[in-house]
Formats: C-alpha cells, sequence, structure tokens
C-alpha cells in the first residue's frame, strides 16, 4: 500500500510539474484523472479481505506495477524531450484500469480452478 501511495504522489508532482502553466480547472481535471488508478486500486485492496490468496497476491503485484511504471512513464513525458506531453497524462490512467481488470480476472478465474 506504501508503494501505492508514493506512486500516486509521484505520479501527481511529475504531473503537476508539467501542467504549471494550465488553468486549475485543468490541474484539477488531470489530478482526478492521474490519481483515479491509485484510488481504484486502494478501493479493491480494502475490499480484498475475502478474496483468495492468489487474487489478493495478482492485485498487491498490480498495486506495483502501476506504481512504478506510472511513475516511469510520467517522469519520461515531464522530463524527457517530449514536445506534446498531453497524451502521455491522458492515456496512462485508462491503461492503468485495463491492466488492473485484466489481471484480477485471470487471477480470480484461475482462483476458482484451483479452489
Amino acid at each position: 500500500m506504501s508503494a501505492l501511495a508514493a506512486g500516486a504522489a509521484a505520479s501527481l508532482a511529475f504531473m503537476l510539474h508539467a501542467g504549471r502553466t494550465a488553468s486549475w480547472f485543468l490541474i484539477f481535471a488531470f489530478a482526478s484523472w492521474i490519481l483515479s488508478p491509485f484510488v481504484l486500486l486502494a478501493a479493491a485492496d480494502a475490499a480484498s479481505a475475502r478474496w483468495p490468496p492468489r487474487t489478493r497476491t495478482a492485485l498487491h503485484w498490480t498495486m506495483l506495477l502501476v506504481a512504478a511504471a506510472s511513475v516511469a512513464i510520467y517522469a519520461a513525458a515531464d522530463l524527457g524531450p517530449l514536445k506534446r506531453k498531453t497524451p502521455v497524462f491522458v492515456v496512462v490512467a485508462p491503461a492503468s484500469w485495463m491492466l488492473a481488470a485484466v489481471a484480477l480476472s485471470i487471477a480470480a478465474l484461475g482462483s476458482r480452478r484451483v479452489d
């Protein structure tokens, strides 16, 4: 859970740095967008107490992967040579949702077959 919080904070910091000239409305909208996968995964973690161990393990690995990948991608977009950074900050959140959905679905299906 701490990796998820650190990933959310770092992702938000890179977004704020990249959008430092944007309006407050856009900053709020992008902050909500950037943080949404982290909130989704934190909510899943809170609800996972009764999940099968295999599914919880998949959730924890997904949390680590999303945190690390988001920070790496946002850092590259913010600090790298890209002129247009906005598409990166738009695409990563839904990609993270899809990764989480696929990973947890596969783990849940696999847990049902094993149990």
